[in-house]
């Protein structure tokens, strides 16, 4: 009996993860996923408020938007113990589009839930969104949206700022390690390829180091001079492979560093206050150019 569970069960499994990977996504917002669709929150200064992240489905986006404000309702209600009265959902989706234009502008906006065992304050920060086909060639949205929530009026509504330039933070851990700037930035293959070109390389250049010492070696015990010879050039050759192994190594980890520098990355939290700022970018006139930016 347990063995055909546990089949049922691996089936279910298999079932679900090949449904998964068939959704294709035909459109987004943005061109990646934002932090906190990942699990990144912000990071958060002030104690007025919590961020809360939720997910509608809908066969249009309007209606996977008001389906993840159905959710932040109910999971707001569901944490104080409440149920949010289905007279409060109406009002609040009411205000939501009366607002609809700023919201999608600045998302600045506060809805205040005034239900007499329940009272709280919350604020669409930001929204991210994509257009998803399934294997039999569906078509439906999945909105994240992300809310401010607090439990009086009195908090402002943060704006975030996203960047998808890493400079130097990126270019430094290549620096020290190769490849490991581009997995900073989830780039698996061009981390992975990094790393292993260089231990090819340098294993590469080990093997030729211990040939050339061992032709060198037998080149000094022998008395032959034919032999003597012989071994000279053969050690002369790994010598060669010796040089060309590290000026490979040395290339490919340039060209490692440069990358890590050069190349975006998924969108990430900027700092809005840094009046200095830097980046190396690279395009096909003029290769790589480094940009220095001030704000006044």
């Amino acid at each position: 009996m347990r063995s055909i569970y546990l089949l049922f069960f691996l089936t279910t499994l298999l079932l679900i993860c090949s449904n998964l990977s068939a959704q294709k996504v035909v459109n987004s917002s943005h061109d990646e996923p934002l932090p906190w669709v990942k699990g990144n929150l912000p990071s958060q200064k002030s104690g007025s408020f919590h961020y809360k992240v939720v997910q509608g489905e809908g066969k249009s986006l309007s209606e996977a938007k008001q389906n993840a404000l159905q959710q932040l309702i109910f999971e707001m209600g569901s944490e104080e113990g409440s149920r949010i009265k289905a007279e409060t959902t109406y009002e609040i989706e009411e205000k939501i589009k009366a607002k609809e234009e700023n919201i999608k502008s600045s998302f600045q906006n506060k809805i205040i839930i005034d239900q007499d065992e329940f009272k709280a304050t919350f604020g669409k920060v930001d929204e991210y969104y994509e257009l998803l086909e399934d294997s039999e060639g569906i078509r439906y949205y999945r909105c994240w949206q992300i809310y401010a929530i607090g439990n009086s009026s009195k908090y402002s509504i943060p704006k975030l700022h996203y960047t998808t330039n890493y400079g130097f933070d990126s270019g430094f851990r290549s620096f020290i390690v190769p490849g490991w700037g581009q997995l900073y930035k989830d780039d698996i293959l061009k981390g992975v390829g990094f790393l292993a070109s260089e231990i090819l390389l340098t294993s590469g250049l080990i093997y030729a180091n211990n040939r050339y010492q061992y032709n060198i070696n037998r080149s000094v015990e022998t008395n032959s001079l034919s032999v003597r010879k012989e071994y000279v050039k053969r050690a002369d050759d790994w010598s060669t492979i010796k040089n060309i192994s590290i000026a490979a190594m040395a290339g490919v980890w340039l060209w490692n560093v440069v990358d890590a520098i050069a190349t975006d990355g998924p969108p990430r939290y900027a700092l809005k206050n840094t009046k200095l700022s830097y980046a190396l970018s690279s395009s096909k006139a003029t290769k790589y150019e480094l940009v220095l930016t001030y704000r006044f």
